[in-house]
């Protein structure tokens, strides 16, 4: 991955969260954070320091932009202290010495990745932002997780794929 191309992926998902997808919400559907397709592509071989303040800058940017309740910020921060162990849960065990390329991985293999991430993500900030925990915040939760982890999965087909991984 480009390490020059991170950078401007980062502000062009933040802003396209902050002018486009939070206007997505309708009925129970909140709207898409679709801004995880970037945390949740980063190449596996960062840091955890790097992840974790790369996680935390993104939720505060939108959390001071949008909604300032921290929940955002708490909920990447989360979502990338279990995304290296559920990538090596779920590592194909073909290749365990190499580096995993998410980016190459299967469509159900993506899927597999995405939902229980993402769930965790909407769950914690489901839980923040209404400091409750009934059937109405499950519901949400529930479609706030199928909707994003599908605008994340169409974001990684369109933009993520490597061009070895599309072949």
């Amino acid at each position: 991955m480009n390490l020059i191309a991170l950078p401007i992926q980062f502000v062009l998902l933040l802003l396209a969260q902050i002018f486009i997808f939070q206007h997505l919400g309708f009925g129970v559907f909140p709207p898409p954070h679709a801004f995880l397709a970037f945390l949740l592509f980063l190449p596996p071989f960062f840091q955890p320091w790097m992840l974790y303040l790369t996680a935390f800058l993104m939720g505060f940017l939108l959390d001071v932009s949008v909604q300032p309740w921290g929940a955002n910020a708490a909920s990447c921060v989360a979502l990338v202290g279990l995304r290296g162990f559920w990538i090596e849960a779920i590592r194909p065990r073909s290749d365990s010495d190499e580096q995993i390329v998410l980016a190459q991985q299967s469509a159900r293999w993506l899927l597999l990745y995405l939902t229980p991430l993402v769930f965790v993500y909407e769950f914690i900030y489901g839980v923040l932002v209404n400091l409750a925990i009934d059937g109405k915040i499950f519901l949400s939760v529930l479609t706030g997780t199928a909707y994003t982890t599908l605008i994340c999965f169409l974001l990684a087909m369109v933009f993520f794929r490597s061009r070895r991984g599309r072949s």
